[in-house]
């Protein structure tokens, strides 16, 4: 199968190798065979342009069925589309499907009927209910499991309890069960912070949605990526020498490439070379970074402040600019939290292309529980900032282990500046010891209360250097903190005159 996978890639027969891609998922499951998927039904083509208002209805049923697997491309770009739309008639709805009941589709329809208290004419919300029996009734293809994702973790959708029952957790349960299906290991990250803070409109639907999301990561294991599946996906992204035409439409393996690399300006170079092919400023910001000089650098913050909301999406409503840094043309240190930011929009950038380089990750005007829903989206979080204990607790919700490196711990939180009680450090690092036990550094900010922060910061020295084996250097900022003569003499300490 991979064989002949690779043979229809070097033959750039895009419609054969997407064929084989799919199947191949289909025996392995591997998260680079589903993202290969994605690239190479990128270079098939883009969607066609959908038609307008209630039209689009039977225009994406035509797409989504029956199912076609050079179509699930644009049937997954326009499923959002009117979600909430009741452009299907309910009874036609249930007259296609009542013959199927058999199929995961016609189940579902059968069960949302059941549930619909004053008969057919109660059901709205009729597009997403045609849309959801669709995708339920296709052959496993796991480009559907990131919009099944989102849909369980955004609740986009729901029925009125009195007159439809239990219909929301029919809908919300076909979603989870499909996700469980296709157990696509790319829908994890999105999925883990629902469970300790889900983001549903009642209080019914996030509990619905904690259990679903449980049961979902239950069936669903954690798989590596095969090394030559990794470089299929490269291959894809990179155009055939002498074919001009030929240009990598999907750009998600070379933003990978600029995060494992990062020690290394060439892919983003190459990266920035397509971006700016493809008429995007972005590309530009990275290529003047890596240039470095002075010019060049007022020109790349220009265009930052410039396409600041349009580069970065809702990611914009996130990221605090007072501390978020990019350096050599990409996102490596993102401050999180401003007053304005709304509590959904720490899990919706889950998956954003940005994040892909972030290493470092700061607590800006931020909430314990909506720091850790965002740091769950990081793939490569290497160094994060505590202002507040609680945020530890939360982290401990999210993942009972974190691969982190360094940690830098203050009591100073933007969110609560005069709080003056906090629990024993002693305490609260043997928590950090066993959430992030890999850590070569720990470097202490500001930390004014409790009036014996001194006396448990020494007393703390011994307990640190025991329980975090890998533990190189503790880091304290010499002008805030007024340190006992012993401490300044344990081995491993250092002392800088400004935290950074």
């Amino acid at each position: 199968m991979i064989a002949e996978l690779r043979a229809a890639i070097a033959e750039r027969d895009w419609p054969r190798a997407l064929r084989r891609a799919v199947n191949a998922w289909r025996e392995q499951r591997d998260p680079a065979l589903a993202d290969l998927a994605d690239a190479i039904a990128a270079r098939a083509g883009k969607p066609p342009a959908a038609p307008k208002g209630k039209a689009l209805a039977l225009w994406w049923r035509g797409l989504a069925v029956p199912y076609h697997i050079d179509q699930v491309a644009a049937a997954i770009a326009y499923a959002d589309e009117r979600l909430k739309g009741t452009d299907v008639l309910w009874h036609d709805l249930v007259e296609r499907y009542a013959d199927l009941e058999e199929e995961p589709g016609g189940r579902f329809v059968a069960d949302f009927a059941r549930e619909c208290a004053f008969g057919y004419r109660a059901a709205t919300h009729t597009n997403a209910l045609e849309r959801l029996a669709a995708l339920a009734s296709w052959p496993d293809d796991p480009r559907a499991a990131p919009l099944l994702a989102r849909w369980l973790v955004e609740a986009p959708v729901r029925w009125d309890p009195l007159e439809h029952k239990r219909a929301t957790a029919v809908f919300y349960g076909t979603v989870a069960a499909r996700l469980a299906m296709l157990a696509d290991a790319r829908v994890v990250p999105l999925l883990e912070p629902c469970i300790a803070r889900p983001r549903g409109p009642t209080a019914a639907i996030r509990t619905l949605q904690r259990e679903l999301a449980v049961k979902v990561l239950a069936a669903t294991t954690r798989r590596e990526r095969d090394p030559a599946n990794v470089a299929l996906l490269a291959e894809v992204a990179t155009p055939a020498r002498g074919d001009a035409a030929s240009r990598p439409v999907d750009e998600a393996e070379l933003w990978r490439q600029c995060a494992v690399q990062r020690d290394t300006v060439a892919p983003r170079l190459v990266l920035a070379d397509l971006l700016v092919e493809r008429s995007d400023p972005r590309g530009e910001v990275i290529a003047l970074m890596c240039d470095g000089g002075a010019k060049a650098m007022s020109r790349a913050h220009k265009l930052l402040r410039t396409h600041w909301k349009t580069f970065l999406g809702d990611l914009a409503l996130v990221l605090n600019r007072n501390g978020t840094e990019f350096r050599h043309g990409m996102l490596e240190v993102a401050r999180v939290g401003v007053p304005a930011t709304p509590g959904w929009a720490f899990t919706r950038v889950h998956g954003h292309r940005e994040l892909a380089t972030v290493h470092t990750v700061r607590t800006g005007d931020v909430a314990p529980a909506d720091f850790a829903a965002f740091l769950a989206g990081v793939p490569h979080p290497e160094r994060i900032s505590i202002d507040a204990p609680e945020i530890i607790d939360e982290l401990r919700k999210v993942r009972a282990r974190w691969p982190l490196t360094a940690l830098e711990y203050g009591h100073y939180s933007v969110r609560a500046p005069y709080r003056y009680a906090f629990p024993a450090l002693a305490e609260t690092f043997e928590h950090v010891a066993e959430l992030m036990p890999d850590l070569e550094e720990v470097r202490f900010h500001r930390m004014t209360w409790p009036h014996d922060v001194g006396q448990q910061l020494a007393a703390l020295m011994p307990q640190l250097q025991r329980r975090l084996p890998r533990l190189q250097r503790i880091v304290f900022d010499d002008h805030v903190h007024n340190l006992p003569a012993e401490l300044r003499a344990a081995a491993l300490v250092q002392f800088v005159e400004r935290a950074r």
